[in-house]
């Protein structure tokens, strides 16, 4: 995957194994990333170019190394490459969905260091749907 031939395509395999993802997540990638978008063969094969690698590659970079929300990645990659960012909406405070990601603010921590992991994020929306379903 070192040749810099813009016409060459790799299967999900050979990027799984390149970037020591499983596919599992380059699918789901491909779902919150709107830049992530490889070629699909008319079989429905994904087709990953080499500009594509090293998209996921940032991703990974930026998720796993800079501790970044996907939202918060989506967002540096659209500042990365020059497209536009939306001005983001202020939630309402008594939204309790889970498309909302409260980070406390502290003087101490850098702005896009991770405070708290998604797994527990996840864990923590689920027990106050528990919660309010037992207070209805």
């Amino acid at each position: 995957m070192t040749s810099e031939n813009p016409n060459l395509s790799f299967s999900i395999g050979q990027v799984a194994q390149h970037t020591g993802l499983p596919q599992s997540v380059l699918r789901y990638w491909e779902t919150v990333f709107d830049l992530l978008k490889p070629k699909k063969s008319p079989g429905g094969t994904r087709l990953y170019s080499q500009e594509d690698i090293r998209l996921i590659l940032r991703i990974k970079n930026l998720l796993y190394e800079n501790g970044f929300t996907i939202k918060g990645a989506n967002t540096q990659l659209k500042k990365e490459t020059g497209l536009s960012v939306p001005a983001e909406p202020t939630p309402d405070p008594s939204d309790l969905s889970a498309n909302h990601t409260v980070m406390p603010k502290s003087k101490h921590k850098k702005p896009n260091e991770a405070v708290i992991s998604v797994g527990e994020l996840q864990q923590v929306v689920v027990k106050l749907k528990e919660l309010m379903d037992v207070l209805k």
